[in-house]
């Protein structure tokens, strides 16, 4: 028999696996293992510093020619080996003396559990609904039971049932039957007979005196 697992799958929870980033500074939750995009609109290039370094050009977006020709935007990848699950802090140095922070919240998957499948009812071979049961089963519980017991004939000391088969070597005892013979029935119907004859004698002795 095979048994079935429960199934488990992970799920991402609250937190996407990936944030784009349009407002600086920011403030982002991300799954372990993520990636954020920040795209710089402004018109200098951003750069900051603290749990990692990075930098983002101003792009042509930004109306400054000095960057025109550049991508004002990067992706950056937070692998789960360096960032595991916690707070982590970046440091804005566009403008000097500039106090702004970002921060980056990571999040572990969060482990959700599938019930398994509800098995379907074995079905019996032969596509009936019916199901057997113990209790619906009768065992034979010796070889006489494999006989009916229903005596019709009891001749010469045999015993037979009403199928006529011998059944005489599989009762325990000719007690545990009450064999039923024509031969009372036949003593009755003879006697019967008998009687009826007198009657007529009678009678037609009667008849004889009074047609005399």
């Amino acid at each position: 028999m095979l048994a079935i697992i429960p199934l488990m799958v992970t799920a991402y929870a609250e937190a996407p696996s990936h944030v784009d980033v349009y407002d600086y500074p920011f403030n982002i939750t991300l799954l372990e293992g993520g990636n954020f995009t920040l795209y710089n609109n402004a018109t200098n290039n951003i750069y900051f510093d603290g749990a990692f370094s990075g930098m983002v050009y101003c792009g042509s977006i930004s109306g400054n020619p000095d960057c025109d020709g550049f991508n004002n935007s990067k992706t950056f990848e937070l692998s789960s080996d360096i960032f595991t699950p916690d707070t982590y802090y970046l440091n804005d140095n566009t403008y000097s003396g500039s106090t702004l922070v970002s921060t980056i919240k990571i999040e572990s998957p969060t482990p959700v559990y599938v019930a398994p499948p509800t098995p379907e009812p074995i079905q019996p071979q032969n596509n009936s609904t019916d199901i057997i049961t113990s209790s619906s089963v009768s065992i034979p519980t010796r070889e006489s039971d494999y006989y009916n017991k229903e005596v019709v004939s009891y001749y010469n000391g045999r015993i037979f049932d009403s199928q006529g088969f011998d059944i005489t070597p599989f009762i325990d005892t000719v007690e545990e039957i009450e064999p039923t013979t024509n031969s009372t029935t036949k003593s009755t119907d003879i006697e019967i007979l008998d009687l009826r004859l007198q009657i007529l004698k009678v009678l037609e002795s009667i008849f004889k005196i009074i047609l005399q």
